[in-house]
């Protein structure tokens, strides 16, 4: 898979349509990042990726380029519509030149969805419930399959999904599909809590203009409440909207822009932000929903007169710096990264 190498970047050229995370897209990232080399992924004009190949190149930083739209030729790089004349003169980090090429698509609202529960680490433990219930919620349908790569081939089947995991551990990323109009991606890791079961992903909503977007916030909140009540040790997590086109593909390394709609924050990070979700709730207008003695809170972010960024501006700013670094596994601000916790990507 490796067309090229220019300094420490290898290139990789695909003539597709659309690409995928595939075996051979995972083989040349891998190559690549173990020779301390940033990837590139070269397309042609036209040429889309499903969600789980855009997820990978964000997690590698790996640059993607277009080829042969400008009149001048040379590559342009899709975060910022610059072009150059050689690889190795794309800067590492993007141009301001006013403006993306190419043009995001915006005529359908699509739900973004990014969840972290927290399991035993033990035989009895199964994994992809966070996922199941997110599916259910969001889309109506449970997911349709699964896989270590795309195409997901296997049918969706939580048994398998852990199985799977298992045998990767510590460290297990699987792609997860419901067709064109939902695509998200698993991971599971060992952690000093136990084992991480995470799912990120988008759904199409519908058409813009068509979509209530009262209906899609009180969705949002109602899936978050079902993770809590299902699942004894939700983490983190948010459900946003944002725009996109009939079908989960990307463009461009990038979406517009993201409107967060509601908040989950399970029990072990309140205790680390030294609150606790009924007192928090009770303040703030949120809501508590769980298994157990202590509960999630779930704090819906519209419909309360502000602004959504604001409202979470003012929530956020309840807290420290160390509180907040705490109640994600984050390093603090004075510690070394490889001091933290969980790998909070």
């Amino acid at each position: 898979m490796v067309d090229g190498i220019a300094g420490r970047r290898a290139w990789t050229t695909t003539l597709a349509d659309r690409f995928y995370d595939s075996e051979a897209l995972s083989g040349f990232l891998r190559w690549t990042l173990q020779r301390d080399m940033r990837p590139v992924v070269v397309s042609q004009p036209d040429t889309r990726a499903s969600f789980p190949a855009a997820y990978r190149l964000l997690r590698t930083r790996a640059l993607w380029l277009r080829l042969g739209d400008s009149p001048d030729g040379g590559f342009r790089d899709l975060r910022s519509g610059a072009v150059y004349a050689s690889i190795d003169e794309v800067p590492d980090e993007p141009e301001d030149v006013g403006f993306v090429s190419p043009p995001l698509e915006d005529s359908h609202v699509w739900i973004g969805f990014s969840v972290s529960v927290q399991h035993r680490a033990d035989e009895a433990t199964t994994l992809g419930e966070a996922a199941a219930i997110l599916w259910h919620e969001l889309t109506g349908a449970a997911p349709a399959a699964w896989g270590w790569h795309e195409p997901c081939l296997a049918p969706w089947n939580k048994v398998t999904y852990t199985e799977s995991a298992r045998s990767l551990m510590p460290y297990a990323t699987m792609d997860i599909s419901g067709g064109v109009t939902a695509q998200a991606v698993g991971v599971a890791r060992r952690n000093q809590f136990g084992v991480e079961d995470a799912v990120s992903g988008l759904a199409v909503a519908g058409p813009a203009g068509q979509v209530d977007m009262a209906e899609i916030g009180a969705r949002a909140v109602a899936a978050l409440r079902a993770v809590a009540q299902a699942l004894p040790t939700p983490s983190i997590g948010v459900i946003s909207v944002t725009h996109g086109g009939p079908q989960i593909q990307f463009a461009a390394p990038l979406t517009a822009p993201v409107m967060p709609l509601a908040v989950i924050v399970g029990p072990r990070a309140m205790r680390a932000l030294g609150t606790d979700a009924a007192s928090f709730a009770a303040q703030h207008g949120g809501l508590t929903a769980g298994l157990g003695k202590f509960p999630s809170l779930i704090m819906p972010l519209f419909g309360t007169g502000i602004g959504v960024w604001e409202r979470l501006r003012h929530l956020i700013g309840e807290f420290s710096a160390d509180q907040l670094a705490a109640a994600l596994f984050l390093p603090r601000p004075n510690q070394s990264p490889n001091q933290g916790g969980r790998d909070a990507s």
